[in-house]
């Protein structure tokens, strides 16, 4: 990532990301497994915060990185559908997750587990292992 790490959450974050967990990396855009397995977050290489920050080569790489990870994701998880969320709140990266959604979740159901997913992004308990195997299945979907 560019840009000075010690202001920016995501330039931190990505400096503690293990290679295993990165699904693709590209110029301008990275797409990483998260601690929660089956989610996956995509951040701008550079710092720039909001959509309108994006240059022309950006916006012209976004959708391909979106529907390969959204496919991928769909194959490894059986996810019914993905949902892409941005709450790009304090980052100097624009970013967002995408969030594979399971014919068994309920729209409360859902509620909830995107509430309580979104609190283990940062959680040291998640279950790493898990997360790690599911980047490397992802990582191996990603292009097929």
């Amino acid at each position: 990532m560019a840009g000075d790490t010690a202001d920016c959450a995501i330039c931190k974050m990505a400096s503690r990301i293990s290679e295993q967990r990165i699904i693709e990396r590209g110029e301008h855009w990275v797409a990483h497994a998260t601690n929660v397995p089956g989610w996956v977050m995509i951040a701008t290489t550079r710092h720039g915060e909001w959509s309108w920050d994006l240059t022309p080569e950006e916006t012209g790489t976004m959708g391909a990185m979106v529907a390969m990870a959204s496919h991928a994701i769909r194959q490894v998880c059986d996810a019914e559908r993905v949902y892409m969320i941005g709450l790009g709140e304090n980052a100097l990266h624009f970013h967002f997750l995408l969030i594979p959604r399971y014919a068994t979740d309920t729209e409360r159901l859902l509620d909830h587990a995107v509430h309580d997913a979104l609190g283990l992004l940062n959680e040291k308990t998640a279950n790493a292992s898990e997360a790690d195997a599911t980047a490397a299945k992802l990582r191996a979907s990603f292009r097929s």
